[in-house]
Formats: structure tokens, sequence, C-alpha cells
């Protein structure tokens, strides 16, 4: 039996990048507009907070454990790329609840 390609046993983060990734250079109006690397990694970056932070119900620190990275780190970085993200402790996260 054949597994399907979206099984987490057979599909490595690798692999499932390579997939959507693959053309992305093709179908880009000017490829030679340098940024690339900087606009998939921050737009990943992007995908992946907000991910684990409606995982852990909008708890930064239980998020930053996921990560593997420092919560102050994920608090700078979500302000970064969400203007809207909350300076205050008590609202942190908070669009990301459940």
């Amino acid at each position: 039996m054949k597994q399907d390609k979206n099984s987490y046993d057979t599909y490595s983060v690798k692999e499932f990048l390579e997939n959507k990734l693959s053309g992305l250079i093709g179908k880009m109006p000017n490829v030679e507009n340098p940024g690339l690397h900087k606009t998939v990694i921050s737009e990943v970056e992007k995908a992946l907070f907000s991910i684990v932070l409606k995982e852990t119900d909008g708890n930064c620190v239980k998020a930053a454990k996921i990560l593997g990275i420092n919560r102050n780190t994920l608090n700078k970085r979500m302000k970064e790329y969400f203007k809207d993200y909350p300076a205050s402790n008590k609202r942190k996260g908070e669009q990301f609840r459940q």
C-alpha cells in the first residue's frame, strides 16, 4: 500500500518546502530583484509562529519553548511581522487564541 505524500511519517519538512517552493523563481515577475532568501525565510517564520501560537492558545512562553527560541526573540519578531501585535504582556498572543 502506497503511503500518502502528506503523511508526517513519509514527508519531511525539506520535501514539503521543496514541493511548495518549486517553480517560485520562475513565477516571480522580476527574478533579478534581490531578496528571495529574506522573503522566503520571513514568510515561513511568520506562518510557523502563527501556527505555534494558535496551537498553544496564544501562550508565548510555551510557543517559544516549542520553537526553541527565547520568548523575547519571539515577541520581537512578532512585533516586526505583525504591526498590531500587542506590547502588553497581558495581551501578547491574544489574537492567536482559539
